[in-house]
């Protein structure tokens, strides 16, 4: 996970980050393979993961707002 804030600090040009949700794109999957998809990088990762086009954001939302 430390890799991804990393990145997202782009080497000191933005500030200090934390990434507390995935937005994943699932467009080339089925329903169960997005759903399959979502729930592994959620458990690898121990964050929120959702297609928000297919999905929804409400779950997304929630954790960047806490």
């Amino acid at each position: 996970m430390r890799l991804y804030e990393e990145v997202a600090e782009a080497a000191g040009a933005l500030p200090a980050v934390r990434v507390r949700a995935v937005a994943l794109n699932t467009a080339g999957l089925s329903e169960s393979e997005a759903r399959s998809a979502a729930v592994e990088v959620e458990q690898t990762l121990g964050l929120p993961v959702s297609d928000p086009v297919r999905h929804g954001a409400d779950r997304l939302l929630k954790a960047v707002m806490a």
